[in-house]
C-alpha cells in the first residue's frame, strides 16, 4: 500500500455515534495509530467534506465503518463508504473497509454495500471489540506513529474539556486491593536456638523466622519449629503489643518491628503458596508471586462473585501460539499472579498485586527475567481494569478453598485474611461524556486468541508494549 497513506479513518453517523467514536479514536490513539476523526478536531482532524474526501482517498489506511441503524442510512456516512469502497476497488486493497458493528441492527437490514464485508462486533462490550480490531490491524501491518501517545491522549482531551467537567459531587462506592488481616497471630516468639543442619528442607518443614541477634522471631512456637531448630528457651509476647511498640527494647529495637512482622507476615503468604502446589516465581526486587499451573483447576478458569456479588468466572491461564521466522511455531503460556505485601496503618491487610509470568508447558514458569519482562509487556497491552480485577477477586476466590477467609498456617497459631477486599467511598465520581464501557455477560472473558505471532522467538522477546502489566 501506498506510504503516503498514513491514518485509520473513522467513518460515522454525526452526531448519533460520536460517543463510541471518540472512545475508539482515543483507544486507537493510546495505541500509538494515527486517527482521522472529523470531531472537534481529534488529534489534527479536520471537519469538512473536502478534506474527508482527501483523506479517504489519498491518505487512509483503513476505513472504520462505525455501522449503526443510524449510519446504516444516513447520507452523510453512506457517502463516505461508497467513496471508500470505490477508493478499494480501484486500488484493490484488501479489507480497505472494516465495518464496526456497535448496536443490534439485524443482518437483514444492513446495507448491501456492506454485506461481503467481515464486521467486528462491539455489541457485547466495547471492550471485546476494540480487542478484536486490534488484532485484525496488526495482522494487517497497520503502521503506527510515535505522535500518537497516551501522552497525546491526555493533552488533547485537556484542551477539549475543563479539569472540572465530568466530575459529579456525590459519593462512589471503590474497590481496594486492600485485603484485611482480620486475625494476627497472637504471640509473636523469641526463640533461643541453633539450626540443627541437615535437618531437612527449611522452606517445607519449618516455618519462617527472622534471626536477631542470636534468637530467631517467629510466630510459630517451638514444637513447630522443631527439627529444624534445637531450642534452648522461649520468650514470647503479644504481637499486637510489639507491633505498637510497648515491648523493651532489650528483645527487638522499634525500628525494626514493623520490618520483622512484615517480612513473617509476607514469608508465612509465599509458603501457604508453596503448600498450595502454586508455581512461585521471584520477581526483580526479590519478592515473589504465585501463579496456577495449567490443569490446577478445571478448564484454568475459577468461578467467583464478582464485585456485584453475581456468579463469574474468569480464565486465570491462557497460551498464545508463537511463529518463528523459521522453524516450527511454538506455545506460550500466560499465568496470572498475585503477589502479597504487608500493611499495618489504616489497617492490619495485605495488599494483593497482580502479575503475569510465563511458561512453555503450562508448569514451568521461565527463569528469564528478561525474557518474562517482554513477553508481559506483549501479552497484557490490551488488558483493562475490570481484567486485573476480577482475576485478583477469582484467584483469592481459589485460595480461600470456599471459605470467606483465606487461612494462613503460622506454626500453632494462623493468619486470617478476608477473601474480599476493602471498599472505600469517594466523595466524587466520575459522570463524563465517555461512558464508562458497557458491561459484559455474566460469562465475560478474554482469552487471548491461540494464532500465530509473525515474530520470531528472538523478536518477540525484544517485543515493546506500553506497560500497562506489572512487573
Amino acid at each position: 500500500m501506498d506510504a503516503m497513506r498514513d491514518l485509520v479513518f473513522v467513518s460515522h453517523a454525526n452526531p448519533e455515534d460520536n460517543q463510541f467514536c471518540r472512545w475508539l479514536s482515543l483507544c486507537l490513539a493510546r495505541e500509538g495509530y494515527p486517527v482521522w476523526l472529523d470531531l472537534k478536531r481529534l488529534l489534527g482532524g479536520e471537519n469538512s467534506w473536502s478534506d474527508i474526501e482527501e483523506a479517504i482517498r489519498n491518505r487512509a489506511v483503513k476505513v472504520l465503518y462505525v455501522l449503526s441503524r443510524t449510519s446504516n442510512t444516513k447520507p452523510g456516512a453512506l457517502k463516505e463508504l461508497a467513496l471508500a469502497q470505490t477508493v478499494a476497488k480501484v486500488h484493490q486493497f484488501r479489507d480497505f473497509v472494516i465495518p464496526l458493528k456497535i448496536d443490534d441492527i439485524s443482518y437483514a437490514d444492513i446495507n448491501i454495500n456492506l454485506h461481503q464485508l467481515n464486521a467486528v462486533s462491539f455489541e457485547k462490550g466495547w471492550r471485546e471489540g476494540f480487542q478484536q480490531l486490534l488484532l485484525k490491524i496488526e495482522l494487517d501491518g497497520v503502521q503506527k506513529d510515535a505522535r500518537f501517545t497516551p501522552d497525546a491522549v491526555t493533552a488533547w482531551w485537556r484542551t477539549q474539556f475543563n479539569a472540572d467537567a465530568g466530575v459529579a459531587n456525590e459519593p462512589e462506592q471503590c474497590l481496594s486491593n486492600w485485603f484485611e488481616i482480620t486475625h494476627m497471630p497472637a504471640k509473636l516468639f523469641f526463640h533461643e536456638a541453633k539450626v540443627t543442619f541437615g535437618a531437612g528442607d527449611g522452606a517445607s518443614m519449618a516455618y519462617p523466622t527472622v534471626e536477631l541477634g542470636g534468637r530467631w522471631v517467629s510466630f510459630a512456637d517451638a514444637a513447630h519449629l522443631a527439627p529444624a531448630f534445637t531450642i534452648r528457651r522461649t520468650t514470647d509476647f503479644a504481637t499486637k503489643d510489639v507491633i505498637e511498640g510497648l515491648l523493651d527494647e532489650r528483645y527487638i529495637h522499634q525500628n525494626e518491628v514493623k520490618k520483622i512482622v512484615s517480612f513473617l507476615l509476607v514469608d508465612n503468604w509465599v509458603r501457604m503458596m508453596r503448600l498450595r502446589e502454586m508455581a512461585v516465581y521471584q520477581l526483580s526486587n526479590h519478592r515473589f508471586c504465585g501463579a496456577l499451573r495449567q490443569n490446577q483447576v478445571p478448564d484454568d478458569k475459577i468461578t467467583f462473585a464478582d464485585i456485584d456479588e453475581k456468579p463469574a468466572w474468569r480464565g486465570i491461564i491462557g497460551y498464545k501460539t508463537m511463529q518463528r521466522a523459521s522453524g516450527p511455531s511454538w506455545v506460550r503460556f500466560w499465568h496470572f499472579a498475585v503477589q502479597a505485601r504487608a500493611q499495618f496503618f489504616p489497617v492490619w491487610a495485605y495488599l494483593i498485586t497482580n502479575h503475569v509470568v510465563f511458561s512453555e508447558d503450562g508448569q514451568h514458569l521461565w527463569d528469564s527475567r528478561e525474557r518474562q519482562h517482554s513477553a508481559r509487556r506483549s501479552q497484557c497491552k490490551n488488558w483493562w481494569n475490570d481484567d486485573w480485577r476480577d482475576r485478583m477477586l477469582a484467584m483469592m476466590t481459589w485460595i480461600a478453598d470456599g471459605s470467606d477467609q483465606i487461612t494462613v498456617n503460622c506454626g500453632g497459631d494462623v493468619i486470617e485474611v478476608s477473601v474480599r477486599p476493602l471498599t472505600f467511598t469517594s466523595p466524587v465520581r466520575y459522570a463524563g461524556e465517555v461512558p464508562a464501557l458497557p458491561g459484559d455477560p455474566d460469562e465475560r472473558e478474554f482469552e487471548p486468541m491461540a494464532t500465530s505471532d509473525s515474530d520470531d522467538e528472538d523478536l518477540d522477546e525484544g517485543e515493546e508494549g506500553d506497560g500497562r502489566c506489572e512487573s
